[in-house]
């Protein structure tokens, strides 16, 4: 079983212990600052200061981000399998 390690993660100001294993760490740093980024990023364009607005928002982008990928990821797959399927049925196809 892989060593767990305590760390903090930091947003919006507030601190967060966590155990994670040592492979997850970077991804856990990654996300705590594209958290914070957005964060910024949303307080500076918008003129927000509310925190809960701030973080509200930030959930609404990183989770419409993730569902758009999976969505990308998806379609990319359904590409893939209907092009096999061609593959397969063209020696079959009366039009060549």
């Amino acid at each position: 079983m892989a060593e767990q390690l305590s760390i903090k993660i930091n947003i919006a100001k507030r601190s967060y212990p966590l155990q994670a294993n040592a492979e997850e760490v970077e991804m856990m740093r990654k996300a705590e600052k594209l958290i914070n980024d957005t964060l910024k990023e949303f307080e500076h364009s918008y003129q927000v200061s509310s925190v809960q607005d701030l973080l509200s928002m930030t959930a609404f982008q990183i989770a419409f981000s993730l569902i758009s990928t999976q969505s990308d990821a998806t379609n990319s797959q359904l590409e893939s399998s209907i092009d096999k399927l061609n593959e397969l049925l063209a020696p079959f196809d009366d039009s060549h």
